[in-house]
């Protein structure tokens, strides 16, 4: 019996866009694959970029700690908290057009692959702030454009080198390896579909907000503008290293 209760017309649970997906438990080292992504456009128009023309070795952008309100079209679309907020995966194609969140697409897939496992991401960073947060999302991007949100993630830089250790500060025009806690996820990517990137440095109000000073935070009520880049070429390799089911 069809019951009509709605729940076709749902978007995809967050996590999870396959309807009843099985994940294989385990994967080996072997399926540990690091996809090509290519740069997509700000808000002058999103549109993909011939990976080997155009992407440049780093991809910069301003970042204020004022900026973060969840209210207006932000860092913030996906809905674990608030009551503003909607459950599950949201598109996210509104937070795309912003210039402070760098966008990275395969473009669309010949192949449906299965990714189930850990998530590593590797970023190469830079800024001119004593502190600031680098932020990545993981994106499952539909034939019709729509982009729905799958996991995510963020990592103070000042804790780069452990949070069971002393904070470690930048310095302006070094380049610094930040590797992330493992996203986790078991998702399938249908032939046609694509997966995406996004990074930026707030996640707010998920996370808290840095106001880059490196300062406590918690007791500031001034910050100031991080100019923050993401280093991507031969000599600063940032990856995204997903684990893949073999059929």
């Amino acid at each position: 019996m069809l019951i009509n209760n709605g729940l076709e017309v749902c978007p995809p649970v967050l996590g999870a866009s396959h309807p009843f997906l099985i994940a294989s438990t385990g994967t080996s080292p072997g399926n540990r694959v690091n996809p090509r992504f290519s740069k997509i456009g700000n808000n002058r128009g999103i549109q993909i970029i011939n990976n080997k023309k155009v992407l440049t070795e780093s991809w910069n952008w301003p970042w204020s700690p004022a900026v973060p309100d969840f209210r207006v079209p932000s860092r913030r679309v996906s809905g674990r908290m608030g009551a503003d907020l909607k459950p599950g995966a949201v598109d996210q194609r509104g937070l795309e057009a912003r210039d402070d969140i760098l966008v990275y697409s395969t473009g669309p897939l010949k192949e449906g692959i299965e990714v189930s496992g850990p998530i590593d991401v590797t970023l190469y960073v830079s800024s001119n702030a004593r502190d600031t947060d680098f932020t990545v999302k993981l994106i499952e991007v539909l034939p019709d454009g729509a982009a729905y949100n799958i996991d995510e993630n963020i990592q103070r830089v000042r804790y780069r080198e452990g949070y069971d250790k002393p904070p470690v500060w930048m310095e302006k025009d070094k380049v610094y390896k930040v590797a992330f806690q493992p996203m986790q996820t078991s998702n399938y990517f249908a032939p046609g579909h694509q997966l995406r990137i996004e990074i930026s440095s707030s996640n707010f109000p998920r996370f808290d907000r840095n106001l880059n000073t490196g300062g406590e935070n918690y007791n500031e009520s001034q910050g100031v503008v991080a100019h923050n880049a993401v280093h991507h070429s031969t000599q600063y390799p940032s990856s995204i290293t997903l684990s893949v089911v073999k059929k």
